[in-house]
């Protein structure tokens, strides 16, 4: 996952790909911990986890280190209960214009979404997913409008971690 995720600057560097898996696993436990299946599917047990990483880094320590005083910790079972749905509110799109429909223009929108994602960059790809949505052809708008919604899941989910609403 790190390495398809474009996060390993050196991963000849076994010390380098440890260190990573190590924040990117404490900054998913902390901040989005619904995406830790989905990061790391075949590491179900979050105890015995810890237990061969805890030693290595206090994540709780760092966490509570780098919260600016202005900030409360809050639990995140308790924010995550009064989350609504990301998909909901999300502007209903105007009448169809078949004319604004191209195939090649949306699969290459698809592509920089895809890249703007991978990069990191994701209320720019949630961007360009909506206008990949404008310029889908009709057999594929289901399609477009479920990326879309993913999309925006996602950068709501990172949002309420960055806010510490979840």
């Amino acid at each position: 996952m790190l390495q398809s995720e474009q996060m390993l600057r050196r991963p000849d560097d076994l010390r380098h790909v440890y260190s990573e898996f190590v924040a990117v696993y404490h900054e998913l436990r902390a901040f989005a911990p619904d995406l830790l299946p989905l990061y790391f599917p075949s590491l179900d047990d979050e105890t015995k986890v810890l237990s061969v990483i805890g030693g290595d880094c206090d994540a709780a320590a760092l966490l509570a280190a780098s919260r600016p005083d202005s900030i409360s910790a809050m639990a995140p079972d308790a924010v995550r209960e009064a989350a609504i749905p990301a998909g909901e509110g999300l502007p209903e799109s105007g009448p169809v214009r078949l004319s604004s429909r191209s195939p090649r223009r949306y699969a290459a929108l698809v592509r920089r979404a895809d890249r703007l994602r991978v990069s990191g960059n994701n209320v720019r790809a949630a961007l360009v997913r909506r206008q990949a949505y404008d310029r889908a052809p009709l057999d594929q708008m289901a399609e477009a409008n479920r990326e879309l919604v993913r999309e925006v899941e996602f950068l709501v989910l990172r949002l309420q971690a960055a806010l510490e609403l979840a």
